[in-house]
């Protein structure tokens, strides 16, 4: 089963300036920002999970990190909270 995010955005979506805007924070575009929004990236999406959601994956996460040449502590299991 898939776990749910806590929190979930997407970028360079039309509502981001709805929202600036009702939160009163509308102002002028500068012309730099509006080139960098406007060019053909696809959209980046930002998901916040809670801590247990990556309980299903320690074993995997512990046999990659035995095999790892440089071991990262982001990734180990040991180190979940």
């Amino acid at each position: 089963m898939a776990a749910i995010p806590l929190l979930e955005e997407t970028s360079g979506g039309p509502a981001g300036a709805m929202v600036s805007g009702l939160a009163g924070l509308a102002r002028d575009a500068d012309p730099a920002h509006i080139e960098l929004l406007a060019n053909d990236r696809p959209e980046r999406k930002l998901a916040v999970y809670p801590a247990s959601a990556g309980f299903d994956l320690v074993e995997e996460l512990d046999y990659l990190c035995t095999r790892t040449i440089e071991p990262n502590v982001f990734f180990n299991p040991r180190f979940l909270a």
